[in-house]
């Protein structure tokens, strides 16, 4: 009897900066360790041939501060993602990669998208531009990430014409407990929305302490109090996103699946359940 476990082993792939070790099979010269910076990570060859092998194995990718071009090689070749996070990319990526998500989107594989929509579309912060989401490019997604948020309902709005969405993450400190309108107008816009997360400031409440054994606990959280809603879960922010993203990777407990836990409290506590 045979037992073939390598596709297994290329299920995520994960790349980046600092303490993120580099997938040295992905590369004709890969580095003996992780650099710090951009250009080293420009400068590295991609081993085709390996990752059309072990590509269409992949189901999990986070690629932080590396090329456009080169995310494009790589997603080219990872035609089954279904979780897809692109942090701090150095070059064009509308041009180059919205082609790409177009091709998993078509292909309804992926499901979850993190990334920062203003640096993607090269748009400033602080405009208040419309984000381009009502496109084929983000019509398979059911988790969407958004990173560095601004409460501004105009910017965000087409996430409403998203037409699978079903759990949002703000990830950032610009939309909190000062936002109570923006939060508000989304979960009455976005009529999908089973879940929508805030990232708040280590001060104020972390809804995960209703997961504790603790009867002086409430089982209601600040913003969900404010809301009326028990889909709305703030967690705070965490020291390693890196290996947080990873964990969930490999079906651990990441953010997603903590607020889930949350908001299924509530709902039993509720008797919705």
């Amino acid at each position: 009897m045979t037992f073939r476990f390598e596709p297994e082993l290329y299920r995520i792939i994960r790349s980046g900066d600092n303490n993120v070790i580099v997938p040295r099979s992905l590369y004709l010269n890969p580095p003996k360790k992780a650099y710090i910076g951009l250009s080293p990570y420009t400068e590295l060859e991609l081993n085709i041939k390996r990752l059309a092998a072990f590509g269409p194995h992949v189901r999990h990718i986070l690629l932080q501060k590396r090329s456009s071009k080169e995310i494009r090689q790589v997603l080219d070749h990872c035609p089954n993602v279904e979780s897809l996070a692109l942090w701090l990319v150095h070059g064009k990526c509308r041009a180059t990669l919205l082609p790409a998500l177009d091709d998993l989107s078509n292909r309804r594989t992926l499901k979850l998208l993190s990334f920062d929509p203003s640096a993607f579309f090269e748009m400033p912060r602080t405009s208040d531009l419309p984000i381009p989401f009502a496109q084929p490019a983000f019509s398979s997604l059911t988790h969407l990430d958004i990173i560095n948020p601004t409460p501004n309902w105009e910017k965000w709005a087409q996430i409403a014409d998203m037409p699978r969405l079903t759990h949002l993450f703000m990830d950032g400190p610009g939309v909190g407990t000062s936002s109570l309108g923006f939060i508000l107008q989304v979960l009455k816009e976005c009529k999908l929305l089973e879940l929508l997360i805030l990232e708040e400031d280590r001060d104020d409440d972390d809804d995960r302490a209703i997961l504790d054994d603790d009867s002086k606990i409430p089982i209601s959280g600040k913003l969900e109090s404010w809301t009326g809603d028990y889909r709305v879960v703030s967690l705070h922010p965490v020291a390693d996103d890196l290996g947080f993203w990873e964990i969930g990777a490999r079906g651990g407990q990441d953010h997603w699946v903590i607020a889930e836990m949350v908001k299924d409290v509530r709902m039993k506590y509720k008797g919705i359940r």
